[in-house]
């Protein structure tokens, strides 16, 4: 059962066409990004729930460990089947 450790709030990111092509017959190929605010807490062990009530595994972060006083990081999720 799925068990909430932390909620964020997050924007979906769109690919450009470049990007799309770029990823076209890999593993990405079937993912979706999001942006969250930077979160250490954020791994690739967690599973994330959208609103869609969809499950999804994290299959990459590229965190902004910049100085700046508001990050961001960019998710790249992939929709897990195996959890109903």
């Amino acid at each position: 059962q799925f068990v909430p450790q932390i909620g964020l709030k997050y924007a979906p990111r769109t690919r450009t066409m470049s990007q799309q092509y770029t990823i076209a017959g890999t593993k990405f190929e079937d993912t979706i990004l999001i942006v969250v605010r930077h979160n250490k807490a954020i791994n690739k062990k967690l599973i994330v729930m959208l609103p869609d009530k969809a499950y999804y595994d994290i299959v990459g972060i590229s965190p902004d460990d910049s100085n700046n006083v508001i990050t961001y990081d960019i998710v790249t999720l992939k929709l897990n089947t195996s959890i109903k």
